[in-house]
């Protein structure tokens, strides 16, 4: 099983001047890619903006994130990884991270929320469920420690 983790920054170029108002730390946001066998996760990720009602004007796959804040969660809870299901949040998103541990592997899953509806659906890699109906597949699951090593190659 080949994994890759990639976090990537947007528009870092343009926030120089966020520095000197102290508000680098929230606005430098950018993007978590998944490949898992060369199958990009967010393949089928347009059905969380239609879930959402918002459109997709770009098509540009990956959970979209401020970067600082979600990378200190994440190594914040690194030894969790495996141990325990986690969730984790950035800042006002109306997605989130969702880590199942299941045995020496981990699913994942993006949880996304409709603030209209209030209803709250979670992303597989294939479709959206509901958080009872998560269970492996082809693009989900995979050994915790190699998704904990590329985590760390993601972050450097």
């Amino acid at each position: 099983m080949k994994i890759k983790v990639y976090l990537n920054p947007e528009n870092y170029r343009e926030l120089s001047g966020e520095f000197d108002e102290g508000d680098f730390f929230e606005t430098f946001w950018g993007r978590i890619n998944i490949l898992i066998d060369d199958k990009d996760f967010f393949e089928n990720d347009s059905v969380i903006e239609e879930f959402k009602e918002q459109p997709n004007y770009y098509d540009i796959h990956g959970l979209t994130l401020p970067m600082f804040p979600f990378i200190y969660n994440l190594m914040d809870n690194y030894n969790e990884i495996g141990r325990r299901d986690l969730l984790l949040h950035e800042g006002p998103m109306a997605e989130g991270l969702v880590i199942k541990t299941d045995g020496d592997y981990i699913i994942l899953a993006i949880e996304a929320y409709n603030g209209e509806s209030g209803e709250t659906k979670w992303y597989d890699g294939e479709k959206l469920i509901s958080e009872k109906e998560l269970t492996k597949n082809e693009i989900n699951s995979m050994p915790t420690s190699i998704f904990k090593q590329e985590l760390k190659n993601g972050i450097n």
